[in-house]
C-alpha cells in the first residue's frame, strides 16, 4: 500500500535522518549567514556553501520524487478483495499522483527563479533585470498554480471551491426585503 505522506520515509530512523538533516541545514545556513552579514566569512564562500545546501536539497528532493513516480508506475495491485481496502488504496494512490504533480509544479516554477538569484549573486550584469522579474512573477505563479491543480486533482476541494463560488454568487443576486 502506498501511504502519500509517508514516501520519503521508509522508517522511523529514515524519519529522524530526514528531519535531523533538514534543521542541520537550516542552521548552518542561518549561522553562515550570520558570519557573511558580520565579515567573518567571505561572502563567496557563503555562496558556495548555500549553494551546496540548496543543491543537495534539490538532489533529495528530486530522487525522492523519482522514486515516488517509480513506485506509482510499478504498483502492484492489491490483493485483498476487500472494496473499502481497495478503494482506500485507489485513493492513496491519487492522492500520491497529485502530491507529486504539485511538487514537480513547484520546482519548475521555483528553479529558474533560484537560477537568476544565483546567478546574479555571482554576477550582477549577467542577468538583465527584466529577466530576474519575469523569473520572479514566475516564481510567485505557482501560488496560484497549487489551487489548480487541486481543483481539477481531488474532488473535496473542487465542491468546496464550487459552493463557494455559488455563495459569492448567490449573495450578488439577493434582493434585501425587510417589510
Amino acid at each position: 500500500m502506498i501511504s502519500p505522506l509517508r514516501h520519503r520515509v521508509s522508517s522511523t530512523k529514515g524519519y529522524i535522518y530526514s528531519a535531523t538533516f533538514a534543521w542541520v541545514a537550516a542552521i548552518s545556513s542561518g549561522i553562515l549567514t550570520l558570519l557573511a552579514v558580520y565579515d567573518i566569512l567571505d561572502f563567496s564562500y557563503w555562496i558556495i556553501a548555500v549553494g551546496c545546501v540548496m543543491v543537495l536539497c534539490l538532489v533529495t528532493i528530486s530522487v525522492s520524487y523519482l522514486t515516488i513516480r517509480a513506485r506509482l508506475n510499478s504498483r502492484v495491485p492489491v490483493m485483498d478483495t476487500t472494496h473499502n481496502r481497495e478503494t482506500e488504496s485507489q485513493q492513496n494512490v491519487k492522492f500520491s499522483r497529485t502530491l507529486f504533480i504539485v511538487i514537480t509544479a513547484s520546482l519548475l516554477f521555483w528553479i529558474p527563479g533560484i537560477v537568476a538569484n544565483s546567478t546574479q549573486y555571482l554576477c550582477l550584469d549577467c542577468v538583465p533585470l527584466l529577466v530576474f522579474q519575469i523569473l520572479n512573477i514566475f516564481r510567485l505563479a505557482n501560488s496560484l498554480v497549487n489551487p489548480i491543480i487541486y481543483i481539477f486533482r481531488i474532488p473535496m476541494f473542487r465542491e468546496t471551491f464550487q459552493r463557494a463560488k455559488l455563495c459569492k454568487q448567490s449573495k450578488e443576486y439577493t434582493i434585501n426585503y425587510t417589510p
